[in-house]
């Protein structure tokens, strides 16, 4: 079979990999028109490139600039305020914001040492009256990177909202845009990750690394947990570990953004996908989990991979692949067995890629199982499994950048133990 080269317009396009002018679209942003109802959110994975149009694009796209108010910058979870501040002012404005609507909501924990302010005063403005006018009327408000706690601790200390975050939540609810990258995208769920690694979280902390630590996020999307450098940092392990957690099983939904991406809640409800990489969907909600010896065992996730310009539905279930991607199912590319194991030896790929390659798109598998260990001998072993609901996609996009969709495959952690014997 020769290799598929299925090339047609984007939904939302994908990141270039050089320097990209914002469309006259997004710079025609007189154009935009009311929406009722609660607004958008933009919920990235950190690491976003200042030439990600697909991104910046798209939160510019859901602002209603007919709306009195502007974009407000809110950089309390950074250690360098002001600096944070500064450049998402200068990426805004490239994307076609007037310089004038754009305004710092000057709210931080942490001395920005670069600057002649003392940053960490504006810890005395989450009560701010004046403060909580401008965000209330804010027609955008985009969350910097940095440690998440310190947003929820100025914001929300002992779980109380102040006046600034009851004014964030009255211009979403109002039609306002809430974005936010890295820390910024964790805030978004009701419980928030606040730290942790994937060995640690399923070996009980028998395992080097952070210990998973989970906390009570801002709640902006209530309906899933959110991680962030997602497929960047191997975060699939704590993702599930974090959902098992959560004491009501309808809740566990998570979804995991990679870097340089964002998933987009529209106001009409549904997501969609923007930007270079992938977001994992983990639906835990029939799931079983058990804790022998202190491990984590998981069984019964349904795991979907969404990449650039597919759609979902959480109310109904619905997974709507971009347009540019086709079925493998029937027509896989390749043909061969998989080896099993884990580590540096193996070649380094994608979640999605991974899956795609090796599983949807090749015949002659129909389970796969990823193993990882530390130097102790404690392992989890990822079971991935296609079934008859199992779905995969593939297709390039208008940059020619090939996208894997993986939607329902059955997956496990399962933990183990490996030993080792060096040979002389």
């Amino acid at each position: 079979m020769t290799i598929r080269t299925l090339i047609c317009a984007l939904l939302i396009s994908g990141c270039a990999a050089t320097q990209t002018q914002p469309s006259s679209s997004a710079r025609d942003i007189s154009a935009r028109g009311p929406i009722d109802g609660p607004g958008a959110l933009v919920i990235a994975g950190g690491a976003v490139a200042a030439d990600n149009a697909a991104i910046y694009e798209a939160f510019v796209a859901q602002i209603d600039w007919q709306k009195s108010g502007d974009l407000m910058i809110v950089p309390a979870a950074s250690g360098f305020p002001q600096d944070a501040a500064d450049i998402m002012h200068r990426v805004f404005a490239t994307y076609g914001v007037p310089a004038e609507r754009i305004h710092t909501a000057q709210l931080a924990v942490e001395d920005d040492p670069t600057t002649t302010l003392d940053e960490s005063r504006w810890r005395e403005n989450a009560n701010d009256p004046d403060l909580s006018n401008k965000l209330a009327e804010a027609a955008g408000i985009w969350f910097t990177g940095g440690d998440q706690s310190r947003t929820v601790s100025l914001l929300q200390p002992l779980g109380v909202a102040t006046a600034t975050l009851s004014a964030i939540r009255s211009a979403h609810a109002n039609g306002a845009v809430i974005g936010g990258t890295s820390a910024g995208a964790a805030i978004m769920s009701r419980e928030m990750i606040l730290g942790g690694d994937s060995m640690p979280a399923l070996t009980g902390g028998a395992s080097p690394g952070e210990v998973l630590s989970v906390g009570a996020g801002l709640g902006f999307y209530p309906y899933a947990l959110v991680d962030q450098h997602f497929d960047a940092r191997a975060r699939l392990g704590r993702l599930v570990a974090a959902l098992a957690q959560i004491q009501d099983p309808s809740r566990r939904i998570g979804f995991g953004v990679d870097e340089n991406t964002a998933l987009l809640v529209l106001p009409s409800g549904d997501l969609t996908v923007a930007g270079a990489s992938s977001v994992v969907m983990v639906d835990a909600r029939n799931a079983q989990f058990s804790f022998p010896q202190g491990r984590l065992r998981a069984t019964g996730i349904l795991l979907s991979v969404l990449t650039a310009g597919d759609h979902y539905r959480l109310s109904t279930g619905e997974l709507i692949p971009a347009p540019h991607k086709n079925p493998t199912l029937g027509n896989e590319y390749n043909d061969r067995p998989i080896v099993a194991g884990g580590g540096i030896a193996f070649p380094a790929s994608s979640l999605a890629q991974m899956l795609g390659e090796d599983l949807l798109d090749n015949r002659a598998a129909s389970q796969m199982r990823q193993m990882s260990f530390d130097e102790a001998g404690n392992a989890a072993i990822y079971a991935f499994t296609q079934t008859a609901d199992s779905r995969g996609y593939y297709g390039r996009d208008s940059d020619d950048q090939a996208h894997y969709s993986l939607f329902l495959l059955d997956f496990a952690i399962l933990p183990a133990r490996v030993a080792f014997e060096e040979l002389p």
